[in-house]
């Protein structure tokens, strides 16, 4: 009998290579509109631009974070304390604070909500440290997987490509006090999106996940 816990990592572990190639695919889109903005005439920063493009900003961020978790599996076995290490700073308290800025922040100009540039200070304290705690969990996972003999040595290096964003990101927020030129925000996400598209690319997929006819019925396990 397998567990929900063990069902859900398998599932999680066999659908990453996609969950990856999806969040890229969504920077992708960001991209391309902040791409626009910056290299012809037209205004993408109000209207149904703005909301696609905040809408797949979000999206394609919060599925890096699921596309992390499946790499939680891959390395527990081989790299125990550098995975283990990277899922705590992933998920306490990176992954809830970091979603949720994003929500309040990528879709404020549509919904009302506050923007980055009105953010009170423990509210940046909180932007700022979640950055940071992400940017060094995906930096544990790309040591993790260069360090793997089961996982192909470019995607550890892409791992460590889209902490040096985050990083990068991180001192963008800090040198432009929240008011981050539109070429910036352009270079990191063409950054982030290769990174995401190369290592759903080449994440091995031929990965079994489990039948849901062994699901375990015991809700202590």
């Amino acid at each position: 009998m397998v567990s929900v816990r063990t069902l859900l990592w398998r599932l999680s572990e066999a659908w990453s290579p996609m969950v990856f190639m999806i969040a890229g695919g969504l920077l992708f889109v960001a991209t391309a509109i902040n791409g626009i903005d910056l290299f012809t005439p037209v205004a993408t920063q109000k209207g149904t631009l703005l909301f696609i493009e905040g809408l797949s900003g979000f999206g394609g961020v919060v599925l890096s974070f699921v596309g992390l978790l499946g790499l939680y599996p891959r390395l527990a076995d081989t790299e125990p304390r550098l995975a283990r290490a990277g899922i705590s700073l992933a998920v306490l308290p990176a992954a809830f604070f970091f979603t949720l800025l994003v929500v309040c922040t990528m879709l404020a100009p549509l919904l009302g909500f506050p923007s980055l540039k009105t953010l009170v200070p423990p509210l940046r304290l909180i932007t700022e440290t979640t950055l940071i705690l992400y940017a060094v969990a995906t930096t544990l996972f790309g040591v993790a997987s260069l360090r793997s003999s089961g996982l192909p040595r470019i995607v550890g290096g892409s791992l460590l490509l889209v902490a040096v964003t985050w990083f990068g990101f991180f001192s963008a927020l800090v040198i432009y006090q929240y008011e981050i030129p539109i070429w910036v925000t352009f270079v990191q996400s063409i950054s982030l999106t290769v990174s995401l598209i190369t290592i759903g690319y080449f994440l091995p997929s031929e990965l079994e996940p489990a039948v849901p006819g062994e699901l375990s019925t015991d809700p202590s396990v």
